[in-house]
């Protein structure tokens, strides 16, 4: 078994590099790195022999928890959210990680967690920050006018801009004018994140479609 530690603070590194070799020994090989050495060393590291990656995340080096989920591992990835930011969770839950943890108040409740979504295969997250994520989910489906609850609710669908324009009456401009708006608006990065967040989050919270 590997286990890859990336921190950009070298204490979070060293303390949780001793936590594993107490916990896994001989058995288990430990790395440690901090993001832009990992970066610049992928292929050195080998990946593929790790099982687990635990990422200590700032708000800077979100951009690691998709490249990882979706490009290099496809093992277990914990993320672990000191500053417990919003949009670090947010992001980790929309990616899928194995693990998402806030802090480490206590070691056997630490390595406990970690534990379960290593050996066990459970998912874990802590959930002290998921209320205001789903309030704030709200709040932004609010935000959006009529018209682009419209083109929401048709891009949702599975129309084209041009299927739109002619469903609306408008111009295949205006529909590309709105689609940037509910991107940036709801925090999402392309046409296919607009249909997924349509599916599992709009019809929920905004049934007056």
């Amino acid at each position: 078994m590997g286990i890859l530690i990336v921190s950009d603070s070298f204490i979070v590194r060293d303390a949780l590099y001793y936590m594993f070799n107490k916990k896994y020994g001989m058995e288990t090989k430990i790395l440690a790195s901090n993001f832009l050495d990992l970066e610049k060393n992928l292929k050195k590291i080998e990946i593929s022999k790790v099982n687990c990656m635990i990422l200590d995340i700032e708000k800077e080096n979100m951009k690691y928890i998709e490249f990882m989920k979706d490009d290099i591992c496809e093992n277990k990835i914990v993320v672990l959210d000191l500053h417990r930011s919003k949009e670090v969770c947010a992001t980790s839950i929309k990616q899928g990680v194995d693990g998402y943890i806030l802090n480490i108040a206590e070691k056997e409740e630490f390595m406990d967690k970690v534990n379960s979504i290593i050996e066990k295969g459970k998912k874990f997250y802590d959930i002290d920050l998921l209320q205001n994520i789903l309030q704030d989910e709200y709040v932004e489906c609010e935000t959006l006018t009529n018209r682009e609850n419209e083109i929401l609710e048709e891009v949702g669908k599975g129309y084209s801009n041009k299927e739109i324009a002619k469903h609306l009456y408008i111009t295949e401009y205006t529909v590309k004018k709105h689609i940037s708006s509910i991107l940036l608006k709801l925090n999402l990065r392309s046409r296919k994140n607009i249909i997924i967040y349509f599916k599992e989050k709009y019809s929920e919270k905004c049934a007056n479609l």
